[in-house]
């Protein structure tokens, strides 16, 4: 039995923190909904934190509650080829479908405080949006780009929060892996001249209109990630990072060699501190803020994640061994987690808002 793994552990597993995803956590809450609350729910004194982890060869899904280790499952189709969360929904791709699972548990932010809400687990099936790359977001729509097809399919935030799957589809250009993801009333996805990786950018509304052409300074585009209203993008000339002013190329350190480049982008919610693999050399620090790049000497990682501003970043070898550097790179702590890593299948590290 084989888990894919989205946590440190031989299991393949999201860790949803009961929170919001980390999209626009300045921006007002979406109106309909008010506090968060919905009918059937209870509002609770502190965020429910889940665990879904999935096998991958037999498509069984456990939702894990880390409050009471109650655990309840789910089936759906194997293998499982990925699986990601916006911090309620959980989205499973499978034999060229996505499976969307309402965890039934979600914060509301409000202003200086959060509201914490537990509801049902809910199955609301399996859609035709390709086995993968489902973005969701508070306040923004959930984007499901299909690399077979380039088709993007646009998820209605607010019927899916009240369990109704709402869906709008458009052509986004040639086939390719690619992406698309919301912010605030926008869709940002990418294009690509080839079949292969993304070389383009668009801002498009979301009915597919295309709103505004990127000038892309960079190809081999991969791993966006969402910091407030901006997003970072990995590509072959460092980090791309796109907001409302348009796209700025925070470039590798001089003499970067090509092997040690970012492929995706890892950090606990809302940061502005991303990590990311440098090669088999260790890891990278990216400080959105300050626009630069911090390299750190961790050999043979396989995964990291940053702990957020000023924290340094924790890293996971081919060992087992889990060590936290600080962000000058130097180690601060280090100690074994687990006794094997499956270099097919390797683990990720998740850092929420709390832990």
């Amino acid at each position: 039995m084989k888990f894919r793994t989205a946590c440190a552990a031989v299991t393949t597993t999201l860790l949803l923190a009961a929170c919001s995803s980390p999209g626009s956590p300045d921006a007002d809450p979406p109106a309909g909904h008010g506090h968060g609350a919905v009918s059937g729910a209870s509002e609770e004194a502190e965020a429910q934190y889940h665990l879904v982890a999935a096998d991958a060869e037999t498509g069984a899904v456990a939702i894990i509650d880390l409050l009471d280790e109650s655990v309840d499952t789910v089936e759906v189709a194997a293998p499982v080829t990925s699986l990601s969360s916006d911090g309620r929904f959980a989205y499973v791709g499978a034999d060229e479908r996505t499976h969307v699972l309402d965890t039934g548990v979600w914060t509301w932010p409000h202003g200086d405080h959060n509201h914490y809400y537990r509801g049902e687990l809910a199955d609301l099936d399996a859609h035709g949006w390709g086995d993968g790359h489902a973005i969701g977001g508070f306040g923004t729509a959930t984007a499901a780009f299909d690399d077979a097809s380039g088709e993007v399919t646009v998820v209605d935030r607010d019927a899916l929060e009240d369990g109704e799957v709402t869906t709008a589809t458009f052509d986004a250009g040639e086939p390719h892996h690619g992406f698309a993801l919301g912010v605030g009333d926008r869709l940002l996805t990418s294009t690509s001249s080839g079949p292969e990786l993304p070389d383009g950018l668009q801002w498009r509304d979301h009915e597919g209109e295309v709103v505004e052409e990127l000038d892309v300074p960079c190809a081999d585009l991969h791993g966006a990630a969402r910091v407030r209203d901006t997003v970072v993008v990995a590509c072959d000339g460092g980090a791309l990072v796109v907001d409302a002013d348009g796209a700025e190329l925070v470039p590798y350190p001089d003499g970067t060699p090509p092997d040690d480049r970012a492929w995706s982008f890892a950090q606990r919610p809302h940061s502005t501190e991303l990590a990311a693999l440098r090669g088999d050399a260790g890891a990278w620090l990216v400080d959105v803020n300050a626009r630069s790049w911090t390299a750190m000497d961790a050999p043979n990682a396989v995964a990291t994640v940053a702990l957020g501003t000023g924290l340094g970043v924790l890293t996971l070898d081919a060992s087992g061994t889990l060590r936290h550097l600080d962000a000058a790179g130097a180690v601060v702590a280090e100690a074994p987690l687990v006794e094997k890593v499956d270099a097919d299948n390797p683990p990720t590290i998740v850092a929420d808002a709390a832990r």
